[in-house]
């Protein structure tokens, strides 16, 4: 049975993560997603690159960003904005897995 750490917790969403078998959940928007470390990890490289490609983009409160997920034919559609948003809120939850996993290797 899954037991949720919060990791990022925001008005935008939310970042947990299991203490028992690592899976993650992240909720942004109207979207919550449970994912494996590894799908985790694709999430966040995926939305950090189509954030850098949309940064500028003339219309910025247009839903035109598709963001494939782990699950077949499921995409998240947000608008330049709200990926931004949701780029921030994932490498907030980097920060805190990397200090965490730091702060468990300097106490063994």
């Amino acid at each position: 049975m899954c037991n949720y750490k919060v990791l990022i917790n925001s008005s935008e969403g939310y970042v947990t993560q299991c203490k028992t078998c690592s899976a993650l959940k992240v909720a942004f928007a109207s979207t919550l997603l449970t994912l494996s470390p590894k799908q985790f990890h694709d999430l966040v490289k995926t939305v950090l690159e189509t954030s850098q490609r949309y940064k500028n983009d003339a219309n910025q409160e247009r839903k035109k960003v598709i963001l494939p997920t782990a699950a077949a034919h499921v995409s998240i559609v947000l608008t330049p904005i709200e990926v931004c948003s949701f780029s921030e809120l994932l490498n907030r939850a980097v920060v805190v897995l990397l200090y965490n996993n730091l702060f468990v290797f300097s106490n063994n």
